[in-house]
């Protein structure tokens, strides 16, 4: 049996159109005509949703009035060089506008359709490929923020490539810190920059967070790096950012030099705070010692008590000696302030100082034209010179020289001598001995420290040329190298008033009195000899261990009280506050503090010594009652 269909050819056709259609319709893609002067002749629903018009709408329009502005001539331009080169199929991408302005990107494809060698229309296809342009556009705004901070980071910043080493892109603050050129740096090699001599480079490379650098002047600097992988032109790659450290690597170093220089000032204040108890103690022992030796002298004993009584008095003087050396160092001694010629004090020391270094050693003066005075303490500053020859001749070997020099300088405040400076009085000492290397040149002035074998130094001789010279307002510099000898140059202030005339000393018999005084002293052993020397004397003394004892002798005393003489630091109340409390108890009494103290200590009592009659412990027998004595015949 045959088959026939119902339908007619033109039947068939029209539904075949029209299941195209709907196809077409339906289509989630974009797809339209285009006339060959640009007009829409036909839009599928898809294509005119998506610029928020009907289909109907479309058709008529010229096809660039649904493109950007600014992108029109380009549009424009690629249509008609498609149509005018015959281009059967092209692919572009503009942005169409919606009614509301909404900007959709569209990529589509372009089909020319060919009759008879004419252009009769353009078929196009195309989608929606907006969401891909924003991502492009975001990649592309990465991109542009990663360059602007990689270009314009302070710090060196480069790509490297893993396996080759080789530079990749650099910033600028490479250029300038490294001072290669671009060109340079993409034809070189970590390994140009960062020295390495292990096997794998490439390891070292890679794994360094500090090392050193060369730059193209071939300076070494101090560099901590920063490394984070990433891909580059398809090749495993570092992003490498390498921050110069090298002022900072400094800066610790000088700040370690400053933390020790601190840790070896609160040693030298400790050793300070040590040295004024401990000379506290020791001057008074040293008083009733040296006072108790001389008042036995008087009695005019056998040669050989004598003799025992002379070495128990040197051997007090020494011990003195150690004392003021103590408190030199530490900067805590009292000073006798006065002007004097210091041409003077080096001629009246050259016998001395001749017997002192020996015969083998010869010992020159150089002293300088029309110096200036100086106004320090004499005695002080002569134990300076005596220290520093004693020094300067142990730095020499069996023979050697030693010279001693003065002149007037100026100095700058970096110790350079000036024509324009502060004007000061130079004393150096210079020998031509052994010298010293760095190392010990940077402790000489250290407290304890000595270069001589186990018990021949102290080590306090150069701490306490330091000291006095620091306490003067002075300052002091050394120069010395390995075998070219030493230099010790003082520079002390220079005074503008002509030096104190030194008196000769006339020895005069020892004063007597008869007036009544008012002992106030903490240590029995000084109270009592102090007593006895002034009851031998001829004085009445009236003894108190404390301040409040002597303020309660002095109510309850009906007799005349002539002299209050006090030791300044005390249990229960210190010396300024017993002259205060007994002054008000008896307005005429005259009064003398003594100490064992150091300077700081009766300073921060209330004393200055300048002010008030003042008996520095140890003190003589003589002294003391030449003290006394001067105290009670000065004028109310």
């Amino acid at each position: 049996m045959q088959l026939t269909s119902s339908l007619s050819q033109d039947e068939l056709f029209q539904g075949d159109l029209d299941r195209y259609r709907q196809i077409v319709d339906e289509s989630g893609g974009l797809i339209y005509r285009i006339s060959p002067d640009g007009h829409f002749t036909f839009v599928n629903p898809t294509a005119a949703r998506i610029v928020q018009k009907s289909a109907e709408d479309c058709i008529g329009l010229h096809f660039l009035t649904l493109i950007r502005p600014d992108h029109r001539e380009r549009a424009a331009d690629f249509y008609l060089q498609q149509v005018h080169q015959r281009k059967e199929l092209t692919y572009f991408e503009f942005p169409a506008l919606a009614s509301d302005g909404t900007e959709i990107w569209i990529g589509q494809t372009v089909q020319l359709v060919i009759d008879g060698g004419k252009v009769i229309e353009l078929q196009c296809q195309g989608r929606d490929i907006t969401s891909r342009k924003k991502m492009e556009q975001q990649l592309v705004e990465s991109e542009q923020r990663y360059r602007l901070l990689f270009e314009a980071n302070p710090h060196p910043m480069w790509v490297y490539d893993c396996e080759t080493l080789k530079f990749l892109t650099v910033n600028e603050a490479a250029i300038i810190t490294y001072g290669y050129s671009n060109a340079e740096f993409l034809a070189m090699t970590m390994l140009d920059i960062q020295q390495v001599s292990e096997a794998q480079p490439n390891d070292r490379v890679a794994n360094c967070k500090m090392c050193q650098h060369l730059t193209k002047s071939g300076a070494r600097i101090d560099v901590e790096v920063a490394t984070l992988p990433l891909t580059f032109a398809d090749r495993p790659a570092k992003l490498v950012t390498a921050t110069d450290i090298t002022a900072r690597l400094k800066a610790e170093a000088e700040g370690r030099i400053i933390l020790e220089q601190l840790r070896q000032s609160q040693k030298m204040e400790a050793i300070g705070m040590l040295a004024g108890g401990v000379a506290h103690d020791f001057n008074n022992l040293l008083t009733a010692i040296s006072g108790y030796a001389e008042l036995a002298l008087r009695f005019q004993p056998t040669n050989q008590i004598k003799r025992n009584l002379e070495e128990i008095r040197k051997a007090s003087s020494r011990a003195t000696g150690l004392t003021k050396q103590l408190l030199a160092f530490s900067r805590k001694q009292i000073l006798q302030v006065n002007v004097f010629d210091l041409n003077a004090a080096v001629s009246d020391m050259e016998t001395m100082l001749h017997r002192l270094i020996g015969e083998n050693i010869i010992l020159r003066t150089v002293l300088g034209t029309d110096l200036k005075a100086v106004n320090a303490d004499q005695g002080q500053i002569e134990q300076v010179i005596m220290n520093l020859v004693v020094n300067a001749r142990d730095a020499l070997a069996d023979f050697g020289e030693i010279t001693i020099e003065t002149k007037n300088v100026r100095l700058d405040e970096a110790n350079l001598e000036t024509s324009s400076g502060q004007p000061f009085v130079m004393l150096s000492v210079t020998d031509n001995g052994i010298g010293m290397d760095a190392a010990t040149k940077d402790k000489v002035f250290d407290p304890f420290f000595t270069t001589k074998g186990a018990g021949k130094g102290t080590g306090l001789g150069l701490s306490t040329v330091y000291g006095i010279v620091e306490q003067s307002g002075g300052r002091i510099e050394v120069v010395s190298e390995p075998g070219c000898g030493s230099a010790f140059k003082i520079y002390l202030p220079s005074a503008e008033q002509p030096s104190s005339v030194m008196p000769g000393k006339q020895q005069t018999a020892t004063p007597r009195g008869a007036e009544t005084i008012l002992l106030a002293e903490d240590e029995p052993m000084v109270r009592t000899m102090t007593r006895h020397i002034l009851e031998l004397s001829g004085y009445k003394v009236l003894e108190a261990a404390t301040g409040t004892e002597a303020v309660e002798i002095c109510g309850t005393q009906p007799e005349c009280i002539d002299l209050l003489l006090t030791d300044v630091v005390m249990p229960q109340m210190n010396g300024p506050k017993l002259k205060e409390a007994v002054t008000k108890l008896r307005p005429a009494i005259k009064t003398i503090f003594m100490s064992g103290y150091s300077d700081n200590t009766i300073v921060d009592v209330g004393i200055v010594k300048a002010e008030v009659p003042f008996l520095q412990k140890p003190f003589s027998p003589d002294a003391l009652v030449r003290k006394v004595r001067s105290v009670l015949d000065e004028a109310s």
